[in-house]
């Protein structure tokens, strides 16, 4: 017989000469708790990427959707005239001050189209492209009761998930009808 130590703080156990290992049971324990051990780690990790997933999905949702309020809010107070036709707001827009922008919601997607001051007729070629995405509510129209003031409001949605973004913008310039 020899005395056997694992570790220093275990208690040491003495041999037979007929234990040479390990028992069949005592194997299929072991076996057993690690996997229990692996799905359970498992889920706990897959679980956290659908979760990552779904947060990153959302914050893009609310990313667009949030971007394209500020973006609008910022055209309409730098604009020098504003226009109204048909319903449609017509702003000016502030990369290429010589034409104006309307916004419209197609599907899921805020546009922006891109029209000639003078007539207000869409520019010759790349007169649309997405502003934004993710969106179910858009409505950008004067206030009935104001001059100069504008009611801008956008939804985002994406699984459920709804950001609603609500203002009244004043704005400093003069409000034409066409």
């Amino acid at each position: 017989m020899f005395l056997k130590c694992t570790f220093p703080k275990i208690k040491c156990w003495k041999a037979r000469n007929n234990e040479k290992g390990v028992t069949l049971i005592e194997l299929i324990i072991v076996i057993a708790l690690i996997g229990l051990i692996g799905i359970v780690v498992g889920s706990m990790f897959f679980t956290g990427i659908r979760s990552f997933n779904t947060a990153d999905e959302q914050v893009a949702s609310y990313s667009s959707g949030r971007l394209a309020y500020l973006n609008l809010e910022r055209q309409m107070k730098r604009s020098e005239e504003i226009f109204i036709k048909d319903d449609k707001v017509y702003i000016q827009d502030l990369e290429t001050p010589q034409y104006y922008n309307y916004y419209i919601l197609v599907g899921s997607q805020i546009k922006k189209y891109k029209v000639n001051k003078g007539d207000l007729e869409h520019i010759e070629s790349g007169y649309a492209s997405q502003f934004a995405e993710n969106i179910k509510e858009f409505e950008l129209v004067k206030a009935e009761d104001s001059e100069n003031i504008f009611k801008l409001r956008i939804i985002a949605e994406k699984e459920g998930k709804k950001l609603e973004l609500n203002s009244h913008i004043r704005v400093g310039v003069e409000v034409t009808n066409k």
